[in-house]
């Protein structure tokens, strides 16, 4: 299978956090120790703020990949996050929820979400050379040879082309339907490969916190501020989860949407996962 349960610690957590448990997601408060809550903000940028002085934003170029995840839209303010079947996730830990629908099926799961985004952002921008993605396997993917009519061909371990297999479509139906392909047959492992390495020290808004493998999980990070003085950042973290379901902006244990991560820490510490510092990575174009 592509995908197994996390770690059993989580596991467990999951189950704690189960039936009898409610958010308190609607109690979320809107003033912390360093942020903001504009609970009439619809996108990450005009919802959350971080308040710390000795912290400045990260550099957005305009039109770029880290100003498109800035700029995604919100449900509105204490909406919970659901499953992909519709069941609402019981835990206290949702800062918000993206406004963008998933499929009624357990595919776009963690690293799913992150192809979903870097996928959504080509498509609106047209950009769809750069629209690829690696099954586990090795093939490539690309978006330009599926709107073409060309369909992936599978046997066993192989998969090939198959030209002339459909009509010519660059469609937004027809992107998700490329989209459920590429969640089917990659995840974690398939895509830490495709990323290449970046350091702490020159994290940015659209990297990845990547631990892949089987389990193996990532998160993205939606917003970023640095503290040159102190070696540390304050990073806003987006995921899915297992089972799929929708993406979701994380809160810390200080039920703060800023994760504050020194440069000489060992561990990355969410409450989904523990990722080594070494972990950030980054789409290569």
């Amino acid at each position: 299978m592509k995908k197994v349960f996390v770690l059993s610690a989580i596991f467990a957590f999951a189950v704690l956090c189960g039936e009898g448990f409610k958010p308190s997601v609607a109690g979320f408060p809107t003033k912390g120790s360093d942020y903001l809550v504009d609970t009439s903000g619809m996108t990450v940028a005009t919802r959350f703020r971080c308040t710390d002085p000795d912290f400045v934003h990260a550099t957005v170029e305009e039109g770029s990949f880290a100003e498109y995840l800035l700029n995604l839209p919100l449900k509105p303010h204490g909406t919970p996050c659901h499953y992909y079947d519709g069941e609402e996730k019981a835990w206290p830990y949702t800062a918000a929820v993206v406004d963008m629908d998933i499929d009624n099926a357990d595919l776009q799961q963690c690293a799913d979400a992150v192809m979903r985004l870097r996928g959504e952002y080509f498509f609106a921008t047209r950009q769809y050379s750069k629209m690829h993605f690696n099954f586990t396997n090795g093939f490539c993917c690309d978006f330009k040879t599926w709107a073409e009519g060309s369909r992936v061909g599978i046997k066993g371990n192989k998969t090939w082309w198959q030209s002339g297999a459909a009509q010519k479509d660059y469609s937004y139906a027809n992107f998700r339907k490329w989209m459920l392909l590429v969640f089917k047959y990659a995840g974690t492992l398939s895509l830490s490969r495709e990323l290449k390495k970046a350091s702490i020290e020159d994290v940015q808004i659209g990297d990845v916190l990547m631990q892949g493998g089987s389990p193996g999980h990532c998160e993205i990070i939606v917003d970023l501020y640095k503290n040159p003085k102190t070696r540390e950042v304050k990073m806003m973290l987006a995921q899915s989860y297992m089972p799929a379901q929708e993406i979701e902006i994380l809160l810390n244990d200080d039920m703060s949407p800023w994760h504050t991560v020194s440069y000489d820490q060992d561990i990355i510490e969410t409450q989904s996962w523990f990722f080594p510092i070494n972990s950030v990575m980054r789409f290569a174009d």
